[in-house]
């Protein structure tokens, strides 16, 4: 049901409710049965998300219907991350919800929400509540830039700082 993993992680932290956890991301959708999104196993390797179809945002939705790798160019999910909140942390390449997305998995169909319209390639995301900072590849530059955007989810301000690559 996955036909181009991107992304895995695993949660590494005892104290969140989803320990033990793996989240893979597919990019592309082969076909309607076949979607792109995130797919959850449980610590029993169990898949969570039961029907083949990995969770997603609206915004990643187009191409799934049709299928075939050039319908889906918009709203690819790319790579994936664990934050120490326990939350899971999804960067999005290409045009349309191009990002980095938080995947809330308190609830038992995860919700969605942009936290910046930045294309990421890597990403990492360290501290919890306030303190939380998010690192990642600028998709453009190849620059590694941080982000302190805390509990501010949409995120508006800038790059807090910029690591430029190597010459």
């Amino acid at each position: 049901f996955m036909y181009s993993p991107r992304g895995i992680t695993v949660n590494n932290y005892p104290e969140t409710d989803n320990f033990g956890y793996i989240y893979v991301s597919n990019a592309v959708a082969k076909t309607s049965t076949q979607t792109k999104g995130i797919f959850v196993y449980d610590n029993t390797l169990q898949l969570i998300n039961t029907s083949g179809n990995g969770y997603k945002s609206a915004d990643w939705s187009t191409g799934d219907a049709a299928g075939g790798e050039t319908n889906n160019a918009l709203a690819t999910p790319y790579r994936v991350c664990v934050g120490e909140d326990g939350n899971v942390y999804v960067s999005c390449t290409y045009e349309t919800g191009e990002g980095v997305w938080l995947m809330d998995c308190s609830t038992v169909t995860p919700t969605f929400s942009q936290i910046i319209t930045t294309n990421l390639y890597g990403i990492w995301v360290k501290g919890t509540g306030a303190s939380k900072v998010l690192y990642g590849i600028n998709g453009s530059s190849l620059n590694m830039e941080q982000y302190a955007f805390g509990n501010t989810i949409p995120y508006t301000g800038s790059v807090s700082n910029k690591y430029t690559k190597a010459q």
